[in-house]
């Protein structure tokens, strides 16, 4: 049998997605039952929503996705040893992506300006949470990109490159977390961080890098927002409905962050070669 009649077509993640859809949905009229006798308000179910739908669906998907392809979920972290010096590039890349990825959703709100309605409902969701909110956020957060990673990385990639190309798997695949991700503000900055991450997984065939990577992506953002004392222009300041770019000097530290990180993750990749 021909290698690339092995794996799954693009178009067979058009179901994938429509059933994640559906795992939502049904997710979302379990919880509604649950908490109907509780008499919330509809601000509280909202997050409720937010802290909930997300690893619950995916979860779910991914159960789904593990059966239809077969796949052994041990299999995907056989290969998970990780030096220091590969952990330290992935953190300085993390750092490096969250802040030039930041300038690029700027750059994509000059062109399509965020509406008043959204931005008080972000600024309220980002910035006037309570400590517990904000731990039980970042521990959803959490959760979910693990579960993202192990989907989009491990089982979509892995299975579309039995059939295609790696570019052609890495991009489809980008394209397809984009309609997970219901965030047209980040589309430009996802599918870069996807990209990027689709690479990594394909150049070390280990699921524990991209992991690791979008662990360290999400933290400098959790780091950014509640933790950094320090408000930075169009970084971690409140959104705004009219663009906001980051200073000059910012932008510069994340390119040099990030040709470290690619100097550093070379380094690394030539001593496992030899």
């Amino acid at each position: 049998m021909n290698k690339k009649d092995l794996g799954p077509k693009i178009l067979d993640l058009l179901l994938l997605f429509l059933v994640f859809l559906f795992f939502q949905y049904i997710t979302m009229i379990i919880l509604n039952l649950i908490l109907l006798p509780f008499q919330l308000s509809q601000d509280k179910i909202n997050l409720i929503y937010r802290l909930l739908i997300p690893p619950i669906s995916f979860s779910l998907i991914l159960y789904f996705g593990f059966k239809r392809s077969k796949l052994n979920p041990k299999g995907l972290f056989i290969n998970i040893a990780l030096s220091p010096l590969k952990i330290i590039a992935l953190f300085i890349l993390g750092i490096a992506l969250n802040i030039i990825l930041s300038e690029l959703n700027n750059i994509l709100q000059s062109f399509y300006p965020l509406s008043e309605r959204f931005v008080k409902e972000i600024n309220n969701y980002l910035f006037n949470s309570s400590l517990s909110i904000t731990i039980l956020y970042s521990i959803s957060t959490a959760i979910t990109v693990v579960l993202e990673e192990i989907l989009f990385r491990g089982i979509i990639l892995k299975t579309l490159l039995k059939r295609y190309s790696v570019s052609v798997a890495i991009f489809s695949t980008s394209l397809f977390a984009l309609l997970f991700s219901f965030n047209l503000q980040s589309i430009v900055s996802l599918f870069t961080l996807h990209l990027l991450l689709g690479w990594l997984y394909t150049r070390t065939s280990s699921l524990i890098n991209p992991i690791l990577g979008r662990v360290f992506y999400q933290l400098c953002t959790i780091i950014a927002l509640y933790l950094l004392p320090y408000k930075i222009k169009g970084y971690n300041s409140k959104v705004s409905s009219v663009a906001t770019f980051q200073p000059l000097w910012f932008n510069l530290l994340g390119v040099v962050l990030l040709v470290l990180g690619v100097l550093l993750l070379h380094i690394e990749f030539k001593k496992a070669e030899n």
